[in-house]
């Protein structure tokens, strides 16, 4: 069985529900902002059992950042035999409910952030010096890594993708950093991982 669609308006939780209940073993391939970066989740029987995003994250952090972004996500399933990988082991039922919320607040959090190409710049001008600040210590480590070159995607390479979306999101609302319309750039697509998917699967259905 193949599948090939767009996660907007679906997220990853009600995708995965549905190759859930066909009990099926398989890999997916889920890419975001047209490659820009990707993930593969492998189910086995139904059940997922491993994640990755690029290079860079494993297990269920990768799994939740894939569900953070699925607004912004394409995907491709195959049913194929794929050499799996096991990193994820969450009952099915709380990971369901899980990933769901991360659907639920992936559209928020990119609204503020507008892409994984823009590029975070420090914006302490715009706060009062008098007021009282409460920050986590990844977000104060993030805020002292921003140089006002690097993207939203290259930041999530040192810190992670969920971290660095969802701190970046605070530190924004914080008004410690600005994203504007003119802070972005075009980020280049990674390997194609729909393509490798189907010429393993082939034209078979």
């Amino acid at each position: 069985m193949q599948l090939i669609g767009n996660l907007s308006g679906i997220g990853l939780s009600r995708l995965a529900q549905f190759l859930t209940e066909l009990e099926i073993t398989g890999r997916l391939c889920v890419a975001i902002e047209d490659g820009a970066t990707t993930g593969t989740v492998w189910f086995e029987g139904g059940k997922i059992v491993g994640a990755t995003v690029d290079s860079h994250e494993d297990g269920l952090v990768a799994l939740e950042a894939l569900a953070l972004v699925s607004s912004t996500a394409s995907f491709a399933f195959a049913d194929s035999p794929v050499e799996m990988k096991h990193n994820v082991d969450v009952e099915p039922a709380v990971l369901r409910e899980h990933l769901s919320h991360l659907d639920q607040d992936g559209p928020r959090l990119m609204q503020s952030i507008r892409s994984l190409g823009a590029i975070p710049r420090v914006a302490l001008a715009d706060i009062d010096v008098r007021e009282s600040i409460s920050l986590s210590r990844d977000a104060l480590r993030l805020l002292l890594d921003i140089r006002g070159d690097q993207t939203v995607l290259e930041l999530s390479h040192r810190h992670g993708l969920r971290a660095t979306i969802e701190h970046t999101y605070e530190l924004v609302q914080l008004r410690l950093l600005r994203v504007g319309d003119d802070n972005s750039v075009s980020l280049p697509a990674t390997a194609p991982a729909f393509a490798n998917l189907l010429e393993q699967k082939g034209q078979k259905s």
